[in-house]
């Protein structure tokens, strides 16, 4: 078995590394949960990161000086390198902010561009901290409830601008979206953008699963590489986090074309003195960028492996997975159950750890999310433990 084979075949043990996901008792679950139940519920993978980057890491530990450090240009290089090779988006080093997290970029980014007060869009149901970014900093959200067709989630172009009022400034976008794993087309993209132009409204665009694309037959596209005119109204957010397992080291890189934004944004930074990347993560995300497609290339073959593996033991269960084309995270109907709560009802009845849907907003009551990117035994008996229950 080589170095890249060993981070999928087995299960790793991370009950004792201070893994969020892991963790036992925890904050995030009921108080009524006395015994550790199979976490499938945050977006966070149970493998090992590439070798490549493990190596990285390793060279650092050995020099042992962990000072103040700046991302070099070789970094910067290395992030248009991956945009370039693997999405045929040309971006420039200079237009390139570090951040270390998306989360984090949302906050400052509705914080510097938009008022108490102001409305902020978003097609639900999203991204759970989508939300809370909006509602901690005293702005409103301004909901778009994707339509339900079939198994696919469809766009209404007409139902979004007839959202719009005059204090809408901000549109966050999830590309692929995030948690029904939509893969946008261009010609959605293209009604999106043109529709936020009219208005003049920024566009934030997370774009931090984008290399997780699982539907082969589909094609991710950044939004700013469609035109220079939706690269001149938005930001951004790309990190390696999801890619390549590395939430922890708290990274992420920023890509904004115009230079008033670039500026104001990074006056920001600044002024929270958040403008200084975390040394192990630029080092990480380098190795990463620059060596570790070999390793993605097999966790996507592993996480095909293992959607397979879940629609054939969801088949006939009363649960039915929607959407799917990216992400390693499912979102399964489960409305025939008719369960109120169904992460209570899950971890009571199976001990799995799953995320409601109600956490991502409208259009969310009745669904879960699952994270199947766990060993094929583990996923498995969890699986099979959900159907029982059912």
């Amino acid at each position: 078995m080589n170095e890249i084979e060993h981070c999928f075949e087995y299960p790793h043990d991370r009950t004792s590394d201070g893994s969020l996901k892991w963790a036992f008792p925890s904050p995030w679950l009921p108080e009524n949960v006395t015994k550790r139940p199979v976490p499938l519920w945050i977006a966070d993978m149970d493998f090992i990161s590439p070798p490549a980057v493990n190596q990285a890491l390793g060279r650092m530990a050995e020099h042992g000086i962990y000072g103040y450090t700046d991302a070099p240009e070789s970094l910067r290089e290395a992030l248009a390198g991956w945009q370039y090779t693997h999405h045929q988006w040309a971006v420039k080093t200079q237009w390139m902010l570090h951040s270390p997290g998306i989360v984090s970029a949302l906050n400052l980014t509705i914080q510097t561009f938009s008022a108490p007060g102001d409305g902020v869009m978003m097609l639900m149901p999203v991204y759970g901290p989508f939300h809370d970014s909006v509602g901690l900093n005293q702005r409103r959200v301004v909901p778009v409830e994707l339509e339900l067709v079939g198994q696919d989630y469809v766009l209404d172009i007409e139902k979004f601008e007839a959202a719009i009022t005059p204090d809408v400034k901000i549109f966050i976008l999830s590309n692929p979206h995030n948690p029904i794993g939509k893969v946008w087309s261009r010609e959605e993209l293209l009604l999106l953008g043109e529709c936020c132009l009219r208005h003049h409204i920024l566009v934030i665009a997370d774009e931090i699963h984008q290399d997780l694309v699982i539907n082969s037959q589909v094609k991710y596209l950044p939004f700013a590489s469609l035109c220079a005119e939706f690269s001149d109204i938005s930001i951004t957010c790309t990190a390696p986090s999801k890619t390549f397992n590395l939430a922890g080291l708290q990274t992420s890189t920023l890509i904004i074309s115009n230079p008033q934004l670039r500026q104001r944004l990074h006056q920001h930074y600044v002024a929270c003195g958040l403008e200084r990347p975390n040394i192990a993560g630029i080092i990480a995300c380098e190795a990463a960028y620059r060596n570790g497609e070999p390793w993605l290339n097999a966790l996507l073959s592993t996480l095909r492996d293992n959607l397979r593996q879940l629609d054939l033991i969801l088949k006939d269960s009363g649960m039915q997975r929607c959407g799917g084309d990216a992400l390693y995270l499912a979102w399964i109907d489960c409305r025939r159950l008719q369960q109120v709560d169904l992460q209570h009802f899950f971890l009571e009845k199976s001990d799995v750890w799953i995320e409601p849907g109600t956490h991502f907003g409208r259009g969310g009551n009745g669904f879960i999310r699952l994270n199947y990117a766990t060993s094929r035994t583990l996923l498995t008996s969890a699986l099979r433990q959900m159907v029982t229950a059912t």
